[in-house]
């Protein structure tokens, strides 16, 4: 088992940053709902999600050897946001990935874009995502529903 003492944090270093936003995406999306008991398909737009992944470059004292770890931080957009704030969503990941990763794996060298897409994108389609409310949603103040 690997422990925080296995690790020299102190030199950690920071390789290098990836970032993905599912903003420019066909988020469109449906669902089916019953009102009344009545049936009906419900069409909106899914929340946008951003996944921010700091490669850090760190020396395992038990191996003597240098290792590379990722951190993933992530960002939603909240329902009730109309428009999709990317610099916002970019900074939050990047904080999450600091301070509260959602994941953390130990990579190899060669570790980029394309492989953290690969990782990225099954994740981001499998998850529960709410539909962004409208402007007559949000009037009415239906309470926010936090699956």
């Amino acid at each position: 088992m690997i422990t925080s003492k296995d690790f020299d944090f102190t030199t950690k270093e920071l390789v290098k940053t990836l970032s993905y936003c599912s903003c420019k995406n066909n988020r469109e999306a449906y669902a089916d709902v019953i009102v009344n008991g009545r049936k009906y398909i419900k069409l909106g737009t899914l929340q946008a999600v951003t996944v921010v992944c700091d490669v850090y470059k760190i020396f395992n004292n038990t191996t003597n050897m240098v290792e590379y770890w990722a951190c993933f931080g992530m960002a939603k957009q909240h329902p009730n946001d109309l428009q999709v704030n990317k610099d916002l969503a970019y900074e939050t990941a990047h904080l999450n990935a600091q301070l509260n990763p959602f994941c953390i794996l130990q990579v190899n060298k060669r570790f980029g874009q394309n492989i953290f897409l690969d990782i990225i994108r099954p994740y981001i389609n499998d998850m529960d995502l709410e539909f962004v409310k409208t402007k007559e949603e949000i009037k009415c103040g239906k309470p926010f529903d936090a699956n």
